[in-house]
C-alpha cells in the first residue's frame, strides 16, 4: 500500500442525480385577479439534484476533517468548462419540477422576520428516456476502491438496476467500507438485495417513515411517540415483508423534522435489536412544519448527512443519536430558511439549496439540543407490577426517561413549569388543557382527529358521538373542551345539558331543537350531554334508546314531524362508570340480558370514539400509577397560578409542606374540584406564599380530602443531610446487631465460613464507600414509603412498629434490589462469579425477574445474564423489612394508609 493511500481519506457519493427547476412565483391578490397584470410574475431557477446536490453537501462536511468526495460529474461540470445551459427537455437526464411561494418565516403573531421561499406545489419528475444515461458523466470520476465511506442515493429512477455505475468500493469482493445507503422506495431494483447480502454488517439505511407506511406497514401517525415507536420497531423486528432491515447494521428512519428511530442489529447472534428514539418533546410527527407553512424537499439528505459527519468523526465508534440530531436541526434549518434569499424578489430569486447554511448547522454540537432521545421498549416486552400480574402497564417515554422519584419530578413541575421539568418526556396540549399520561394523549389525539375529519366533511349524514368517561371531578368537559376549541376556535359552539335533571322525553326534543338552531347559525355545535347513563324514574340507562335515532339517523321524532340535526359533536360523558371499559359491563346472564333491552350494546356501537379521564387520584393504586403526583401537580400550579399575589417570577410560593400534602394526599374525594375548592378557601389574601396557615380548617378539609392524612403529608420531613447521616448511621447499627445475633464477628476479610465481616465495627471506622452505601439505601427510604401508601413522620408518642405486608413487600424488595445495583454499577462494579472484589465484579447484579429486565437496560451491558437467585432475595426482603427499625432508631415513625391519627 502507498504512502499517499495511507494518508488519503476518501468519501464516494453517487446514485440518482436530476435537474431541479424550481419556479419562483408570485402571490397575494394580484397573483389571482382576472386581469393580466405586469406585477404579476414568475422566475424559474435549477440546480443540479438528487446524489449531485448530496455530494456538494457531504464535501462541505467532509473536508473540515480530512475527507476527499469523488463524484459523478455531469457534463457541464466536467473540467470547469462553462457549458451551454440545459434545457427542460433536455431527455438525457431526469428533471424534477417544483413551484415556489414565499411563506411566513414563522406562524407566531409577533414574526418579523422575512419571508421564506419554499415549495407550493410539487410538480413531478420526468425520466431520462435511457438508463443508464450516454456518456461517462453518471459514473464516479477518479473512483476509488478503498473509500472508507460509500453514500449511495437510490431515488428509484434507475441506479439502483444499474450495475455500470455502481462505485468500485462496493464491487470489490475484498472491500468493506461503510455503506450508507439513502433509500426512497422499499425494495425495488437490485442494488438493495445486494447491499444486503454483499455489506449487511456496515450497511446504513436511512428512509422516511411514510416509505414503510406506502408498503402498508401499521406505523399509527400522530398519536403518541411511544405507539409510532413500537409499531416500527414491531415491523422491523416481526414483519416478513421487511426482514432485510433487521439484517443491517443499522436503519435510521425519518420522521422529518420531529425526530428518528435508529433500529441496530445486535452484534452477537440470538441478541435482539436495540432501538433508540431521538425527538422533540414538544411536538409531533408534522406538528412542527404545520407551524411553518409551505413544503420542502432535502429533509432525508439533511439526516443523512448528520449521520456521515459522525461517522467521518469516528468511524470506528460513530455516534449514531449525535448524528441523527445534527441532521434534525438541519432539517429545520433548510425548511425555517427556505431555497434561496428570504425576502427577495421574485423576478430576481435564485432558488438554490441553501448549503452553507445547512452544513453550518451539522457542524454544530450538539449539547444544547432540543432533542431528547431514548431507549425504545421492543415490541412483546411488557412491564408487570407486584402481585398484579395479569394487568400490564404500556410502555412510557415518561418513565424511562424519569425512572427516579416522580414526587422529585412533581416538585420541579411546580417550581419551574412543566416543559422545563419534563424536558425528556413528550407533553400533549390542547388549549389549556395538558397531560403527560400516553393514553391519554393518544385518546384526545385520536378524538381530535375524528373532530378535524368531521369538521371537514361537506355534508355528513348524522353528528359524530364521542363517550368521555372518568371519575366525578376529573374534568371531563373541560378537557373536550379544550380539545375542540384548539382545533376549531371560531367554529364550534359549545351547549351542555345535565340529563339527570331532565324528567321527560320533552325536554331532550327542546335541546335537540338548540341543536338545530346552532348549526342553523353556521356554527358547529358541540353538546355536552353529562350523565347520559343517569336513569329515568326507576330505569337505568333509561336515555340511551331516545339518543339512538339522533345518533344512527342524524334527525330525531316530534310527534308526526321528523327534524334532521345537521352537523354535531354528540360527547356523552358518564356519570356512572369511571372508564369506558367498565360501561355496560354485564356481570351474569341476566344481566346481559337486561342490557340488551335497555339498548346498552346499540348506544356503543354508534359511538366513534371515547376518552378516559384519569383525574388527580391513582388509577387503582400508586404502584400501578406511579405518576398520578404529576397530574396533580400539572393542574396545582396553573390553579396558583391564578393567585398573582403567591407568583414570584411566575413561580407559585408554596410551603415544602403543604405542597407535598397537595401531591401525595391519599384521595381527593370530589376529583379536581376538591383540588380547586382547598386551594379557592385558602386564606391567601395580602399573602406572598401559601404557608400551612392558609390552609382551611381540618372539619373543611375533611369534606375534600381525609383530613387526617393531608395533615400528616404537611409535617412529612425533608431529608437534610443531619437526618440522613442519622439514619444512615441507624441502618448500620441495625446491621450491626443483626449480624452479632447471628454469631457474627469483626474481620478484616469477608469470610461467610467463619462467619468474619469487615464492616463489623463502629460508624466512625467505616470506609466512604460504606458510609455511601448506608446514606444510598435510607435515601430511597421517602420513595419507598411514597410507593406503599406511607409518610414517615417524628415519633413523638412511641408507636408500634409494623411490617410491609406481602402484597407489597416483594415490589419494594425489588426496588430494593434496583437501588442496590445502581449504586455498585455506578461505583464501577460489573457482573461476575465468583465476587472479586478487587476487580470489582459481584455476581448479584442480575435482574429481579424477568418481567424486571427491562427496566434495567440502560445499563444492561454491566449485568449479568439470567435473574437473581432465590436464595439470594431475603437480603433485599431483609433490607426493607427493616426500615420501621431504623426509622425508630433515628427517632421517626410510619404513618400507615390505614392508620387514624
Amino acid at each position: 500500500m502507498s504512502s499517499d493511500r495511507i494518508t488519503r481519506k476518501v468519501v464516494v457519493v453517487t446514485g440518482d442525480i436530476t435537474i431541479d427547476w424550481n419556479l419562483a412565483r408570485s402571490r397575494g391578490p394580484e397573483a389571482k385577479g382576472p386581469a393580466w397584470l405586469q406585477d404579476v410574475c414568475s422566475h424559474v431557477s435549477w440546480q443540479r439534484g438528487g446524489a449531485a446536490l448530496l455530494a456538494a453537501l457531504i464535501e462541505a462536511v467532509a473536508a473540515p476533517v480530512g475527507y476527499e468526495v469523488r463524484r459523478p460529474l455531469v457534463p457541464f461540470e466536467i473540467e470547469d468548462q462553462i457549458a451551454p445551459p440545459v434545457h427542460p427537455e433536455d431527455r438525457a437526464y431526469h428533471h424534477c419540477y417544483a413551484s415556489w411561494m414565499q411563506y411566513p418565516y414563522t406562524t407566531k403573531k409577533d414574526n418579523k422576520e422575512k419571508p421564506s421561499w419554499r415549495i407550493h406545489e410539487f410538480l413531478g419528475i420526468n425520466r431520462c428516456d435511457k438508463i443508464p444515461p450516454p456518456g461517462d458523466w453518471a459514473r464516479v470520476r477518479n473512483d476509488d476502491p478503498d473509500a472508507e465511506l460509500v453514500f449511495l442515493d437510490d431515488a428509484a429512477l434507475g441506479f439502483n438496476q444499474t450495475e455500470a455505475l455502481w462505485p468500485e468500493a462496493i464491487t470489490r469482493m475484498d472491500s468493506k467500507p461503510w455503506v450508507l445507503l439513502k433509500l426512497t422506495r422499499i425494495g425495488d431494483g437490485t442494488l438493495w438485495d445486494y447491499l444486503v447480502e454483499r455489506h449487511s454488517e456496515r450497511l446504513i439505511v436511512v428512509i422516511a417513515a411514510n416509505d414503510f407506511r406506502h408498503r402498508e406497514a401499521q406505523i399509527s401517525r400522530e398519536l403518541s411517540w411511544e405507539r409510532t415507536a413500537q409499531d416500527l420497531a414491531w415491523e422491523l423486528t416481526f414483519n416478513p415483508r421487511f426482514s432485510k432491515f433487521a439484517r443491517c447494521a443499522h436503519v435510521i428512519v425519518s420522521f422529518n423534522a420531529a425526530g428518528s428511530i435508529i433500529y441496530s442489529r445486535a452484534a452477537e447472534p440470538d441478541v435482539p435489536p436495540t432501538c433508540s428514539l431521538v425527538f422533540d418533546p414538544t411536538v409531533i410527527e408534522g406538528e412542527w412544519e404545520r407551524a411553518r407553512e409551505g413544503r420542502m424537499m432535502g429533509y432525508t439528505s439533511c439526516l443523512a448527512t448528520g449521520i456521515v459527519k459522525e461517522l467521518l468523526s469516528a468511524p470506528d465508534k460513530p455516534d449514531f443519536e449525535s448524528g441523527v440530531k445534527r441532521g434534525l436541526a438541519a432539517i429545520r434549518k433548510l425548511h425555517s430558511e427556505g431555497y434561496g434569499t428570504r425576502g427577495e424578489a421574485t423576478h430576481t430569486v435564485k432558488l438554490t439549496f441553501p448549503l452553507q447554511a445547512v452544513s453550518d448547522e451539522i457542524a454544530k454540537e450538539t449539547k444544547d439540543s432540543v432533542f431528547s432521545s431514548v431507549n425504545v421498549r421492543l415490541p412483546g416486552l411488557i412491564r408487570k407490577t407486584g402481585t398484579e400480574q395479569e394487568v400490564g402497564r404500556p410502555w412510557t417515554i415518561l418513565e424511562e426517561a424519569y425512572p427516579s422519584d416522580a414526587f422529585e419530578i412533581a416538585k420541579q413541575v411546580i417550581e419551574v413549569g412543566l416543559e422545563e421539568a419534563l424536558k425528556k418526556a413528550p407533553c400533549g396540549k390542547f388549549g389549556k388543557l395538558a397531560t403527560v399520561d400516553r393514553q391519554e394523549i393518544e385518546s384526545l389525539r385520536t378524538i381530535g382527529a375524528l373532530v378535524s375529519e368531521y369538521a371537514d366533511a361537506p355534508k355528513p349524514k348524522r353528528p359524530l358521538s364521542i363517550a368521555v368517561f372518568g371519575p366525578p371531578g376529573a374534568g371531563k368537559s373541560f378537557g373536550i373542551k379544550q380539545l375542540a376549541m384548539s382545533l376549531r376556535p371560531d367554529e364550534i359552539e359549545v351547549r351542555e345539558f345535565n340529563m339527570s335533571q331532565f324528567q321527560t322525553t320533552a325536554e331532550l326534543i327542546s335541546a335537540l331543537h338548540q341543536v338545530r338552531d346552532i348549526g342553523l347559525s353556521h356554527k358547529l355545535p358541540l353538546i355536552f350531554w353529562d350523565e347520559f347513563d343517569s336513569s329515568l324514574g326507576e330505569t337505568p340507562y333509561a336515555w340511551l334508546r331516545h339518543f339512538l335515532a339522533p345518533m344512527q339517523d342524524g334527525q330525531f321524532q316530534e310527534g308526526d314531524v321528523t327534524h334532521p340535526i345537521g352537523r354535531a359533536i354528540f360527547v356523552f360523558a358518564g356519570g356512572t362508570s369511571p372508564r369506558y371499559q367498565e360501561f355496560g359491563k354485564e356481570k351474569n346472564e341476566d344481566e346481559k340480558q337486561l342490557y340488551k333491552r335497555l339498548k346498552v350494546p346499540d348506544f356503543i356501537s354508534r359511538l366513534k370514539g371515547f376518552l378516559n379521564v384519569l383525574g388527580p387520584n391513582p388509577v387503582y393504586s400508586p404502584a400501578r400509577d406511579p405518576f398520578y403526583v404529576l397530574r396533580r401537580a400539572i393542574l396545582l400550579r396553573s390553579m396558583l397560578s391564578d393567585v398573582p399575589e403567591i407568583v414570584k417570577d411566575k413561580v407559585p410560593q408554596i410551603d415544602p409542606g403543604v405542597l407535598c400534602a397537595f401531591l401525595t394526599t391519599r384521595e381527593y374525594r370530589h376529583g379536581a374540584r376538591s383540588m380547586e375548592t382547598i386551594v379557592a378557601t385558602s386564606r391567601l389574601s395580602g399573602k406572598n406564599k401559601f404557608e400551612r396557615s392558609s390552609l382551611p380548617p381540618e372539619d373543611q378539609l375533611e369534606l375534600h380530602v381525609d383530613a387526617k392524612d393531608f395533615i400528616g403529608k404537611i409535617q412529612k420531613l425533608e431529608l437534610t443531610d443531619e437526618i440522613l447521616t442519622r439514619l444512615a448511621k441507624a441502618a448500620h447499627q441495625l446491621f450491626c446487631e443483626e449480624l452479632e445475633k447471628k454469631g457474627w464477628k469483626y474481620g478484616g476479610q469477608l469470610d461467610v465460613k467463619n462467619k468474619l465481616h469487615p464492616n463489623l465495627k463502629p460508624w466512625s471506622e467505616l470506609t466512604d464507600e460504606i458510609c455511601g452505601q448506608n446514606r444510598g439505601q435510607v435515601e430511597d427510604i421517602p420513595a419507598k414509603l411514597a410507593y406503599a401508601g406511607c409518610n414517615m413522620v417524628p415519633d413523638r408518642i412511641g408507636a408500634a412498629r409494623r411490617k410491609f405486608p406481602s402484597a407489597i413487600l416483594e415490589e419494594l424488595a425489588a426496588s430494593e434490589h434496583a437501588r442496590w445495583m445502581r449504586h455498585k454499577i455506578a461505583a464501577g462494579w460489573r457482573y461476575g462469579n465468583p465476587r472479586n472484589d478487587d476487580l470489582k465484579l459481584h455476581p448479584c447484579l442480575l435482574a429481579w425477574s424477568e418481567e424486571d429486565r427491562p427496566n434495567h437496560a440502560a445499563y444492561a451491558e454491566s449485568l449479568g445474564p439470567g435473574i437473581l437467585l432465590e436464595e439470594e432475595k431475603p437480603k433485599d426482603r431483609e433490607a426493607v423489612q427493616s426500615i420501621p427499625d431504623i426509622l425508630s432508631l433515628a427517632g421517626f415513625r410510619i404513618v400507615w394508609p390505614d392508620e387514624k391519627k
